[in-house]
């Protein structure tokens, strides 16, 4: 599993993980759409696939992509509009720099924002077709995902959500090497297993707010969540002048 970087046995390692400071500049572990800096095209086409279920006619449609990191979900799909919020001015910018001169969706207009979920660049009015989110929750603190996704689908038709879930804590210990966790101090332990996402709560706030939500587990070395949701009744899009 992906973990914060390694420290002396003393401290926190929250610090690093949840402020995103050890991936200012790149990604320095393997996710569910990157295995030693290349694209994992088989879990790339199950995510597009299940957006063309969202959103059938993305042509007509606008999509924010949240933290795509080095492995952008929503550029392999042809939308009216992209949005790509990204934390890491470096990221950001080598994204923009690479979609530069594509032919691929050439007629998608394209905007590289950088900002935080927690404090979103756009106006309170900015609504979106599809909101992409892949591995995201897992950088926000266990404490305020509900409020953050709450909020994310207060601004969105669909959404696409990719994380770890949560599993129980004697199953989570056996998964770790015998040397990580004696590294580890016991507090440390609990900060890394905090970055597991518990899905069924999230599943359940969306669905008393009107939403159709369907989860699915995909294994790719260790277990992921892909959960897909729509609103039952849709609302219209509108982000004709953007606060960023």
């Amino acid at each position: 599993m992906p973990s914060p970087p390694r420290k002396k046995k003393t401290g926190s390692l929250s610090h690093s993980w949840y402020d995103g400071s050890h991936y200012t500049k790149t990604q320095p572990f393997g996710t569910f759409l990157m295995c030693r800096g290349k694209i994992v095209k088989e879990n790339m086409d199950i995510l597009t696939k299940e957006i063309r279920t969202l959103v059938p006619f993305p042509s007509r449609a606008t999509a924010l992509e949240i933290g795509p990191g080095s492995a952008p979900v929503i550029a392999h799909l042809p939308f009216r509009e992209s949005y790509y919020l990204e934390r890491s001015p470096a990221i950001a910018h080598q994204l923009a720099k690479e979609s530069i001169g594509k032919k691929k969706n050439a007629k998608t207009i394209a905007h590289f924002i950088v900002g935080d979920v927690q404090r979103l660049p756009f106006s309170k009015q900015a609504r979106f077709d599809l909101v992409v989110m892949n591995e995201v929750l897992t950088h926000i603190p266990p404490g305020k995902r509900a409020k953050v996704l709450a909020h994310m689908a207060s601004r969105a038709n669909a959404l696409l959500l990719v994380e770890r879930p949560r599993p129980t804590y004697v199953k989570f210990l056996g998964s770790l090497y015998p040397e990580m966790r004696q590294e580890r101090t016991p507090a440390q332990l609990r900060e890394i297993y905090s970055a597991y996402t518990r899905i069924p709560p999230l599943s359940f706030m969306l669905s008393t707010k009107g939403w159709k939500v369907h989860a699915r587990r995909v294994v790719y070395g260790e277990t992921y969540c892909v959960l897909t949701a729509h609103r039952k009744e849709k609302k219209q899009s509108s982000l004709h002048h953007p606060s960023y």
